[in-house]
């Protein structure tokens, strides 16, 4: 069973929400200066301090920034401090009237999402020598949203998507809905996700009598996926199976509602294994689950015989393609080999058995 367990969304990057407890220590011991006491603005501040001192780590930012076209200028301030690496901006309130390159900035690359009329927007600067590339697949349905595929400076990949939920044109229940849909598709292609943007949604719910509907962000990332769950039960009367079988999988699917999980249907198959030809009727809910001749469990393909055929026969294909591509190295290339090695028990057996293998 695979899972997907994200970290726990917080009002705070910090714990303690108090300027001290953010801004006087690290895990290093190192000193950061408090917000009363550093001079000058605040992306100086940045600079000096969050920039300063994590040097080898990628930094990404987002800024709800209510039309970009008139503050382009702070913008291009911050980039050119290198302050981020990828930089997301929402309420750009651009459209296709605004070119690239009255937006280019050097060191950076954009990648946009307008709408046609202007409002709304989000744009990404990523600087040029990132590894980036835009997975619209990915993307929420219905929701405004920039979902990048990412390489840090490790080598490792990982997908950030920004969004921007409009309190007028999307609901709370519908935005996390389709949220939680595109963060199990995106965890099929990575398993290192980060959300970022303005979901106008107030974390704070619940202690000042705002509606408990809008806590559910809080409980996101509580959320548990899994994959390839099996179940499975034996029994001499084939009724008696059915009826064991879907019992189960009518108590399973109520215990996975509760726990905010749920089973797709149409991905879920059985395979019975014996002697009998009955014809089992296994539902889950309002749809039938299909009965297959094999299934494929942890790597073995199963048949309802348990002859292994169809598994013998995919390994044997698996080899036989292997050593085909052996049997495609040069003669030079094998000629090249330390005749040490080539002359060796092992290595003239093994070629012996591919010469009559391929025969």
């Amino acid at each position: 069973m695979k899972t997907l367990s994200l970290h726990k969304i917080t009002k705070s990057f910090f714990d303690d929400l108090s300027p001290s407890a953010a801004c006087d220590s690290n895990s290093t011991g190192e000193v950061f200066e408090t917000a009363e006491e550093h001079s000058g603005d605040s992306v100086d501040w940045f600079f000096r301090n969050v920039n300063g001192y994590y040097k080898s780590n990628l930094k990404i930012g987002h800024l709800n920034i209510n039309s970009l076209q008139n503050k382009l200028d702070e913008v291009k301030n911050i980039l050119n401090k290198c302050l981020f690496d990828i930089f997301f901006i929402s309420e750009t309130k651009l459209d296709g009237t605004t070119s690239d390159s009255f937006l280019q900035q050097p060191g950076y690359r954009t990648i946009r999402r307008d709408r046609k009329k202007g409002a709304g927007g989000l744009i990404a600067f990523v600087r040029e020598d990132i590894p980036v590339c835009r997975r619209r697949n990915l993307e929420p349905e219905s929701v405004e949203s920039l979902c990048l595929d990412v390489m840090d400076s490790k080598k490792a990949r990982f997908i950030v998507c920004a969004c921007y939920r409009s309190p007028k044109f999307c609901k709370i229940t519908d935005f996390l809905s389709s949220l939680t849909s595109a963060i199990e598709l995106m965890y099929t292609s990575r398993q290192e996700i980060l959300l970022i943007g303005d979901f106008n949604i107030d974390l704070l719910v619940g202690e000042h009598g705002v509606d408990a509907e809008d806590n559910s962000l809080m409980d996101l990332c509580d959320r548990l996926y899994a994959d390839d769950t099996t179940h499975y039960a034996s029994d001499v009367s084939p009724t008696v199976l059915q009826y064991i079988i879907n019992s189960d999988l009518s108590v399973l699917s109520r215990w996975f509602s509760m726990n905010f999980l749920q089973i797709n249907a149409a991905k879920t198959q059985a395979i019975a294994i014996g002697p009998s030809s009955y014809q089992y009727d296994f539902h889950l809910n309002d749809s039938n689950v299909h009965t297959k001749d094999t299934l494929k469990i942890l790597g073995v393909v199963l048949d309802s015989k348990l002859t292994f055929k169809a598994h013998i026969k995919q390994q044997l294909n698996k080899g036989c393609a292997k050593a085909s591509a052996l049997r495609r190295i040069p003669s030079k290339l094998w000629n090249a080999l330390p005749p040490r090695l080539r002359e060796s028990q092992d290595i003239v057996s093994f070629k012996r058995s591919l010469k009559a293998h391929m025969a």
